[in-house]
């Protein structure tokens, strides 16, 4: 977020949600890679939206925190 805000991002436009939402993806593969499903694994553009919009979840909730 802070990141996005220094680059003057629209924080709430499609193209930091996506960035974002990968970056919230490679985080969770490094924590959590070894027991994640063959399908979680994938990098993020691969996702089905399913597992994308659990990862848009967490920027939303960040996003909220962040105001």
């Amino acid at each position: 977020m802070a990141e996005g805000r220094r680059r003057g991002a629209d924080l709430y436009g499609e193209e930091f949600m996506e960035s974002a939402s990968h970056a919230v993806h490679e985080a969770w593969l490094v924590r959590n890679g070894r027991r994640a499903s063959p399908e979680q694994r994938l990098p993020y553009r691969l996702l089905p939206e399913a597992e994308k919009e659990k990862d848009r979840l967490v920027v939303r909730l960040a996003l909220e925190l962040w105001s």
